[in-house]
């Protein structure tokens, strides 16, 4: 293919980061779990609107803010989970100490620049998908009853 000056070759053009839209498939049925959930999912949308806008969100206040709500969310769910003594507790804990320790590792990249706006949003992406699906889905029955 001849590349023509002021042409961008479609491997050029930056790839826009889909949105992250929360949907009744991430429901656990428990109201106060899914509006958190819900929240930070719109702020993992919030990081992608910036992103795909080329806005440096290693200096922003919504990455702040999306470190600070998953650490009083993960708080939160752990308080709950204990109070029905939820036998998966230790390894849902240490879940989110993995998951708390690699948001700030990547913060701290993205502000050396060794970690790119990018690949952060992706991961995060993925994460809340999986964590949700596959681990908080696990406690719903016992916590059905009480919330």
């Amino acid at each position: 293919m001849i590349k023509r000056p002021g042409k961008k070759h479609r491997s050029e053009i930056p790839q826009q980061i889909t949105s992250f839209e929360w949907s009744d498939n991430y429901a656990t049925g428990i109201r106060v779990i899914d509006s958190q959930h819900a929240f930070l999912f719109a702020l993992t949308d919030r990081l992608i609107r910036e992103v795909n806008e080329g806005k440096d969100i290693s200096l922003g206040k919504t990455l702040d803010q999306l470190l600070d709500y998953a650490e009083q969310h993960f708080t939160f769910e752990e308080k709950i989970l204990k109070q029905v003594h939820y036998g998966e507790l230790p390894e849902q804990h240490q879940q989110h100490v993995k998951m708390q320790e690699h948001l700030d590792s990547c913060a701290n990249n993205l502000k050396q620049g060794t970690l790119t706006a990018k690949s952060l949003v992706k991961f995060l992406k993925n994460w809340l998908r999986h964590h949700i699906l596959d681990e908080d889905m696990k406690y719903v029955a016992s916590l059905k009853n009480i919330i």
